[in-house]
């Protein structure tokens, strides 16, 4: 609470296999971790409505691996709620959000050990996505993550850290930052990504980000990351659930 860190306490034979651990080649660092029965990658997702503070939130924690939202620049209308904008430029802006979805899990998939921090999910489209058109939106999403004969590549598994906020502070962040939306279409977004990351399924975490500082919400998230045990989300067969629509917008 007053340092903001995380501390580790150790005896003098603990810190001499802390050296050992930190110099040791990833190879056997893996089979290590292999045998113990612990997992070498830990990945943490943060999502939330637009403008809730992911961005703000994932800068915290330069000491992390951390990933961006985009791996490219943002295409024109993605600024406007989906509602705004042509069908013409929705397809647009599906097919490149599909195919940043598929490049960022490839990212994921080859990378080192540690603890990453990532922005944004890779359901996260749902909430932007009409009622009546998950299960399409799933197929298709599916086709860029696993295509042709790539049935092993799946979405990267990771525990889901989701923000909540008030949607009209979101509101008005959103705005500011020439985001052309509104308290009602933020609300919305909010709880569709409560449904597509219900925490009864596992993996989830939540955290009310409403009146709390920047650094109030960067110690929630630091102690579900260090102190908290490693629950993995497994969002590929979330996807397939979508996609049988198991997993579908609530009626209004």
């Amino acid at each position: 609470e007053v340092y903001n860190l995380i501390t580790l306490f150790l005896t003098r034979q603990e810190i001499a296999a802390l050296g050992v651990l930190l110099s040791m080649p990833n190879n056997e660092f893996r089979r290590l971790n292999e045998e113990i029965g612990e997992p070498s990658v830990y990945r943490f997702f943060l999502t939330g409505a637009v403008s809730v503070g992911k961005t703000t939130a994932v800068s915290q924690f330069g000491s992390l691996a951390t990933h961006d939202e985009w791996l490219e620049p943002l295409p024109t209308g993605m600024e406007k709620d989906p509602e705004l904008v042509s069908d013409e430029t929705i397809e647009e802006i599906d097919q490149w959000v599909a195919i940043q979805i598929a490049r960022k899990n490839v990212a994921l998939l080859d990378d080192s050990d540690g603890v990453h921090i990532i922005d944004r999910a890779p359901l996260d489209a749902f909430a932007f996505t009409p009622k009546g058109e998950w299960v399409n939106k799933a197929k298709f999403i599916k086709s860029k993550v696993s295509p042709g004969e790539a049935t092993r590549r799946k979405l990267c598994p990771g525990h889901v850290i989701l923000l909540l906020g008030d949607h009209e502070v979101m509101a008005v962040r959103a705005i500011s930052r020439q985001r052309v939306t509104d308290a009602e279409k933020l609300s919305k977004q909010q709880a569709l990504l409560k449904v597509v990351y219900d925490q009864r399924r596992g993996g989830i975490t939540e955290i009310d980000t409403r009146e709390k500082s920047i650094s109030q919400v960067a110690a929630e998230i630091g102690r579900v990351i260090h102190l908290s045990k490693y629950d993995e989300a497994d969002m590929h067969k979330w996807l397939n659930e979508i996609e049988a629509g198991n997993i579908r917008m609530p009626d209004d």
